[in-house]
């Protein structure tokens, strides 16, 4: 295997274009967003962010503040969700609203991600997986060779 294919560090800030898929998830509908990776300079930043908010809660948990309802908590992630996803598009092609062109924006984003989170929940996961900012060659690979377990784990290696 030559592990020069599953390289990351070289696109990380360029971002890699996301086909938007319609609802049954296999359907491009023809635009698409470009996402960065999660090895970008400002993904990290995210999640720096993130794991501060997450130690801030921890220790007002542990200190007895129970400031937020279940239903404010619920409101938060939303948000934060919608802001993780603005964060994390640079562009996009070929995106109309109300049959008029819809030029990437920030705010032209947030409207995108809270109207429609089938597509925010689309720019989130295709973020997660690393594969997506590889060079196409090791997309050929994946296919050659599976996506399912690492053919060093003991029950492939172990199979005849």
């Amino acid at each position: 295997m030559d592990l020069s294919l599953m390289n990351t560090a070289d696109s990380r800030d360029a971002g890699s274009w996301m086909p938007v898929l319609d609802f049954d998830w296999e359907t491009p509908i023809g635009c698409s967003i470009l996402v960065l990776g999660p090895d970008s300079k400002e993904a990290v930043g995210i999640m720096d962010e993130e794991e501060k908010y997450n130690q801030r809660r921890l220790a007002e948990s542990f200190a007895g503040n129970k400031a937020s309802k279940a239903s404010l908590d619920n409101e938060v992630s939303v948000d934060k969700a919608i802001r993780k996803a603005v964060k994390l598009t640079k562009g996009w092609k070929d995106v109309e609203w109300d049959g008029k062109e819809f030029p990437y924006t920030e705010a032209n984003a947030v409207l995108l991600y809270t109207k429609i989170p089938h597509i925010r929940t689309q720019v989130l996961n295709y973020y997660r997986d690393r594969a997506n900012f590889t060079v196409p060659e090791y997309a050929n690979w994946r296919k050659r060779f599976g996506e399912g377990p690492s053919s060093t784990l003991r029950e492939k290696a172990e199979t005849p």
